[in-house]
């Protein structure tokens, strides 16, 4: 549940100030700054990953005679 709200915290940065959102949250301001700063998890990286496929795999593609298929 505290991720989601050091996500909000991190979304809404523009508009709040971080200190007073993580007074409202009950989180503490040095957990957020470790939260932000911490390197992305496997499991995130595996899904930017998997996502960027998804995405160039997105282009439309030609069959061939051989029956496979190939970017235009």
């Amino acid at each position: 549940m505290t991720l989601a709200k050091y996500e909000l915290i991190d979304a809404e940065k523009a508009n709040h100030k971080i200190a007073r959102m993580c007074a409202w949250l009950g989180v503490s301001r040095s957990g957020y700054y470790e939260w932000r700063d911490r390197p992305a998890s496997a499991t995130a990286q595996r899904r930017t990953l998997l996502a960027a496929s998804r995405t160039s795999s997105s282009v439309r593609t030609k069959p061939t005679a051989t029956g496979a298929s190939t970017p235009p």
